[in-house]
């Protein structure tokens, strides 16, 4: 079987085209579990298929080929789901004594409500420009603060500690490019985000990788990279369109 995939236009869609020659069978990936929804208690399977389009007969002529999206569809119902043979005897044999085709393109939905809620959430975040979100300031001072505080062994609210300033040369030590680490945030406030709950949620394990990112044999800017993973990582799961920048450059 040969096949071929991309993004759908849908958050958690994927569109794929699938191929084989006569007395093969074109294989459809299985649900990937159940999904509880939050409100009802229920459990929706996840992976479900729609059938775009899906024909048996000649690779080259399309005027000599039947249309057998309907059938198909059928056939992949949730309960019955494996594979979908290419044999004349199920679908007719629109071009006689050619070597025959079947090609099945679908779209599978690998996400149930809540999580595409949650992809959402994160859409928006990874869309909003870091250098206009309203909570710009508190979220840096929230990261300075937090290794200010490891860096003491001090587990103090960040609020009543005093970070790094708007402008320092501490910035360009945890790994950004500049005294002010505005200018490296042209990306969504998402990468600041995950920055930031890193530094809070694992502030020892943060300060060590900001030591080692400025020792020897390794030195690299640890914020900036920080920033790109996340932003490479949205758009692997098409929250962002390739277009958006990294920080580094």
């Amino acid at each position: 079987m040969a096949g071929g995939a991309h993004a759908g236009e849908s958050l958690g869609v994927e569109r794929r085209t699938a191929r084989c020659w006569e007395y093969g069978s074109v294989f459809i990936p299985e649900d990937d579990g159940c999904d509880e929804d939050p409100k009802t208690g229920k459990f929706a399977p996840l992976g479900s298929v729609q059938v775009v389009v899906a024909w048996f007969g000649d690779a080259n002529d399309p005027s000599l080929r039947n249309d057998i999206t309907e059938e198909v569809q059928r056939m992949l119902s949730p309960s019955q789901r494996s594979a979908v043979p290419a044999m004349a005897r199920l679908w007719g044999d629109p071009a006689k004594f050619r070597v025959k085709q079947l090609e099945v393109t679908y779209e599978q939905d690998w996400l149930g409500d809540e999580r595409r809620e949650a992809l959402l959430s994160l859409k928006a975040r990874a869309n909003e420009k870091a250098q206009e979100a309203p909570e710009l300031e508190s979220l840096l001072q929230r990261l300075s603060a937090t290794l200010v505080a490891a860096a003491q062994s001090r587990p103090c609210p960040a609020e009543s500690i005093a970070g790094f300033g708007a402008t320092s040369p501490r910035w360009r030590q945890l790994g950004f490019q500049s005294c002010d680490p505005r200018s490296d945030l042209r990306t969504g406030i998402l990468a600041l985000d995950c920055l930031v709950h890193m530094a809070e949620r694992y502030p020892l394990a943060t300060s060590q990788m900001v030591r080692e990112a400025q020792s020897d044999g390794i030195d690299y800017p640890f914020a900036v990279a920080s920033i790109n993973i996340t932003q490479h990582l949205a758009r692997y799961l098409q929250l962002v369109k390739d277009g958006l920048g990294c920080s580094f450059g």
